[in-house]
């Protein structure tokens, strides 16, 4: 149930209550992988991608068979903080690539400045979901919007114009 309401808090934007759901679910239960990438999440979209980092790491560690779906939050989180390169090696990893994988491949592309591979991913992130636009980045609950502007600018340069 916490962790249900970290979610609807977060998605609410509302930050202090959705980090008290997902605490308190953590404090319950901190033996859940699942839960833990699932938390990273979060914690990404509330600016907090190192500690978002370490939690999927303790995850997969874990849950060493985990699902691929870790490797894109993971791959998210190092765009969070910079590291170009790390996010790159981690989303290659992913051998059943999600929309959002390829998604966050073409922004990692765009912004090493290789736009033929970050226009590549655009192709497959619209083969997986061709009603996506930009727009729709406005409905993710980011607690800093320079960070939504960033992606957003990114994936532009990668070549989405919807």
């Amino acid at each position: 149930t916490h962790w249900a309401l970290g979610i609807i808090y977060l998605h609410l934007r509302d930050f202090d209550l959705a980090t008290a759901g997902y605490e308190r679910a953590l404090a319950l239960n901190s033996n859940d992988a699942d839960f833990l990438a699932e938390m990273a999440i979060a914690l990404n979209y509330m600016g907090r991608p190192e500690q978002a980092i370490a939690q999927l790491k303790k995850a997969m560690r874990m849950n060493p068979r985990h699902p691929s779906w870790y490797l894109g939050v993971l791959g998210y989180a190092y765009y969070e903080v910079g590291q170009y390169e790390e996010a790159l090696a981690t989303l290659k990893k992913d051998n059943k690539p999600w929309f959002t994988t390829h998604r966050t491949l073409a922004a990692v592309y765009a912004r090493l400045g290789r736009l033929k591979e970050a226009r590549a991913e655009v192709s497959k992130m619209f083969e997986k979901n061709p009603h996506y636009t930009l727009k729709s980045e406005n409905h993710r609950p980011y607690n800093d919007d320079t960070r939504r502007k960033r992606f957003v600018n990114d994936l532009r340069k990668a070549g989405v114009t919807k």
